[in-house]
């Protein structure tokens, strides 16, 4: 009884807060103009769809322009959906938790009723059981706004759906019109009949464009920005580095790069707009190669046909902003690829007798040659749809070629500007890795180029709506090895990792060659400083990749481990040799161009690599040794601590000579070579009894021991003359065999 009061105050402040949420649930000014907004689009788009046909919109751009804004207009009401069904879930809640509460009091009150002190909390039951009802009046008549709310978004949320259905079957239509004959026969005299009511049709008012995109307007404000920045940064770097004018043609303009820079990028990255925009965009295509063409050192073919494919581009492009009839169309078709047949053949012609070789530019012309006849044959037959957008989808190629091109040529410009400005040529970091960045930095540009031509290759030919989502399909792709889901963007990245780790390798290794050079440090140092940071740099680069494939390194312990298990049972020779390498190039008892001996080989040690090493013999073969051997063998170095070696060679004289005259002759023709050291000087002496001869020894140290084949021959070339002279005998082993008659014989 004691709690009737304080419960009953409680109720009615919490019905004062409940009101005011109430009235912010039912507050309809943050809502509605979003509902009619999207009411209001959807209603435009339906009648641009229904008004499709009418615009003859045989190109696509309109209709694929309209599939970007039904997406955008469906994309924008899944959030507003979710909003008004938040609205009215938090209206059917408190319904449901008053409604409790009304319950609860009733019960209560009834339960009550037998108390005698009862009459002095009746009052108050009754209040609260008021209160109670005017909250659920209110969200009573909050209830139906709510969902009817809510319904109508649903239904402009289905109706979107089916508009997009709608155009994808308008869009996929427009496709299989490729395979069908679209128009008369030409000179046919439904052609004539059509060709006569074509001024009528070209009198009918030009339909007006769909509305701009403000995203669109935003890119092309930003491409203007970056173009304008380019341009003046250009002109400020060239007066910085004191550029000489002629030193790159292409760049001796800026405010042309940075418009062609502009354009192309937009260009590239904007959505289909349709109708006069892309008249617009066309059209500043054109001028852009136009422009940069009169820059370049180009012959007069190559100019005129930029011109001529720029004046194609805008002619095409205002062709489908005006709706032109069929068959006004058509014959702008076939005049266009009748009379580009041979043009463009006799240009491609003069552009190879003057280069005389197969030059890009007559590679694409063999293409444009390929299109304009298959263009010519499909307006023919009758197939204009085909007819009219393989002409969009080849003058689009063209131009694509020819901004690849320019854009290869104004980046390479770009790199070697930058790389040989003054201020690049006091770096020593860059003078030293000056051809080894210029390479790189081509390979790149060659790779950015390409990956976007193709993206944009694809859009063209209406594979894809935009390189965009080419792009984002292409990263999307995943490939599922058990637990792990790759994608194809993280293993771009992660090849990227290992790339760049490598190049950067590669720069050090240069600079350290070159600082070690400098430093007057031998050859087999500077190896094993660079075989280190190599090997360094690509560790690095190989976790970062597998940390961006997604791969948790703390699970390289278990791959440690089994590591360690296929050591046990067949590494062991591999971990050997890494583990002899390692021990070779920091104790480095063998280095890069010592003279060693192993096995009954000798030679020039080439390479020492981690797993193997590389001697080339005396007569140029390369022998692979494993480096356990060198480190576990017996291996002759001639070269280690000095290039000084004695070469010992064995005479033989007969019976009966002058041995102090011999010795006196050995030596003054060893003395006679010029590779042969004063000190110590030439020894010759006996040293046994032969059987034949008394063998002698001619002991000589010579200045280089790689020297020693050649010094040998020539000794003993010399001696032998020598002792010739001298009337001294080198006798041979000679063997006397005596016959006995056998007995009885």
């Amino acid at each position: 009884m004691l709690e009737v009061v304080p419960y009953v105050l409680t109720l009615e402040q919490e019905a004062q807060a409940v009101e005011g949420q109430l009235r912010r649930l039912s507050d309809a000014t943050a809502v509605d103009p979003e509902v009619e907004d999207a009411d209001a689009r959807i209603s435009e788009l339906q009648q641009r769809l229904a008004s499709l046909p009418a615009l003859g919109a045989a190109s696509g751009d309109e209709i694929l322009y309209l599939r970007h804004q039904v997406e955008a207009a469906t994309a924008k009401l899944d959030p507003l959906l979710a909003t008004v069904a938040e609205r009215a879930a938090n209206v059917d809640q408190l319904e449901a938790r008053w409604r409790e509460r009304l319950e609860f009091l009733t019960g209560w009150q009834k339960s009550l009723a037998g108390d005698p002190a009862f009459p002095s909390v009746e009052g108050r039951l009754q209040s609260g059981r008021r209160k109670v009802s005017e909250v659920l009046s209110g969200l009573s008549r909050a209830i139906p706004a709510t969902v009817e709310r809510q319904q109508h978004v649903r239904d402009l949320l289905l109706a979107g759906h089916e508009l997009e259905l709608a155009v994808r079957r308008e869009y996929l239509g427009w496709r299989r019109s490729f395979r069908q004959r679209s128009a008369p026969a030409l000179l046919s005299g439904a052609f004539w009949r059509s060709l006569s009511g074509a001024a009528a049709a070209i009198e009918a008012p030009v339909p007006a464009p769909l509305p701009a995109n403000p995203e669109q307007a935003l890119l092309a404000l930003g491409c203007a920005l970056g173009g304008l920045l380019l341009a003046l940064g250009l002109r400020r770097f060239q007066s910085w580095a004191r550029v000489e004018p002629g030193a790159q043609p292409l760049l001796a303009h800026p405010w042309r790069v940075g418009l062609f820079a502009a354009v192309v990028a937009f260009a590239t990255l904007r959505r289909p707009l349709g109708g006069w925009f892309e008249v617009g965009v066309a059209l500043a295509v054109a001028v852009a190669l136009c422009l940069l063409v009169s820059s370049a050192q180009a012959g007069w073919p190559r100019r005129l046909a930029v011109y001529l494919l720029s004046l194609a581009l805008v002619a095409q492009a205002a062709a489908e902003a005006l709706v032109l009839p069929a068959s006004l169309y058509r014959l702008g078709l076939l005049a266009f690829s009748l009379a580009g047949l041979p043009l463009l053949g006799f240009l491609a012609r003069q552009d190879h007798r003057r280069w005389g070789r197969r030059t890009p530019f007559v590679t694409s012309a063999a293409v444009g040659l390929a299109g304009l006849a298959v263009l010519a044959v499909a307006e023919l037959a009758s197939f204009h749809s085909l007819a009219r957008w393989l002409a969009k989808a080849l003058l689009g190629t063209l131009a694509l070629f020819l901004v690849a091109h320019f854009t290869l040529e104004l980046g390479g410009s770009a790199l070697r500007l930058a790389l040989d400005s003054p201020p690049a040529r006091r770096s020593k970091f860059l003078g030293r890795v000056r051809v080894e960045l210029e390479r790189r930095g081509l390979w790149a540009l060659k790779a950015v180029v390409g990956v976007v031509g193709a993206l944009t290759l694809l859009d063209f030919w209406d594979v894809v709506d935009s390189p965009q989502e080419a792009w984002g399909r292409l990263v999307g792709l995943s490939i599922t090895l058990g637990d792990l889901k790759l994608q194809v963007g993280q293993v771009l990245l992660s090849f990227g990792a290992v790339l760049l780790a490598f190049s950067l390798s590669r720069l050090l290794r240069i600079v350290l060659d070159e600082e070690g050079h400098r430093a007057e440090l031998d050859r087999g140092a500077r190896d094993s400083v660079k075989t280190l940071v190599h090997y360094t740099l690509m560790t690095l680069g190989f976790l970062v990749g597998l940390s961006l494939l997604g791969i948790d390194l703390r699970n390289l312990t278990i791959l440690a481990g089994a590591f360690g298990v296929g050591i046990g049972f067949g590494l062991q020779t591999i971990v050997n040799n890494f583990v002899s390498g390692m021990i070779l190039l920091f104790e480095r008892p063998i280095r890069h161009g010592d003279l060693v001996s192993l096995g009954g080989d000798t030679g020039v040690v080439q390479r020492i690599g981690l797993r193997s090493t590389t001697i080339l013999t005396y007569d140029r073969s390369e022998v692979i040794v494993p480096n356990n051997q060198l480190v576990a063998e017996k291996v002759i170095n001639w070269t280690l601590s000095s290039r000084t070696a004695r070469l010992v060679l064995p005479i033989g004289v007969a019976y009966g000579s002058d041995l102090a005259h011999v010795q006196r002759v050995l030596c003054e023709v060893a003395a006679e070579l010029p590779q042969v050291l004063a000190e110590p000087a030439p020894f010759a002496g006996p040293v046994a009894f032969g059987d034949s001869a008394i063998q002698l020894e001619l002991r000589v140290w010579l200045n280089d021991a790689e020297a020693r084949p050649r010094v040998l021959a020539t000794l003993i070339e010399r001696i032998a003359v020598r002792l010739a002279a001298e009337k001294i005998a080198i006798p041979f082993p000679q063997l006397d065999v005596y016959l006995h008659p056998q007995e009885g014989s």
